[in-house]
């Protein structure tokens, strides 16, 4: 994610280098989201923008063995 000087950000599918701007809101939401690597159940702007994410493939689930 890279943050816009206008406001909100811009994120970048590495697979395919499609583009994406978010709003502000939207990335504030992703800022608390990485900033815990899983979604607050109570934050429902980080549940909504981690699903669409997820859906889009922009987002991807990743679990480090143990």
């Amino acid at each position: 994610m890279t943050r816009l000087p206008f406001g909100g950000a811009a994120l970048v599918d590495v697979r395919s280098l499609r583009l994406v701007e978010c709003a502000e809101y939207e990335a504030d939401a992703l800022d608390r989201l990485l900033a815990t690597g899983r979604p607050d159940p109570t934050d429902v702007h980080v549940q909504r923008l981690a699903r669409q994410l997820f859906r889009s493939g922009l987002l991807v689930a990743v679990t480090e063995p143990k």
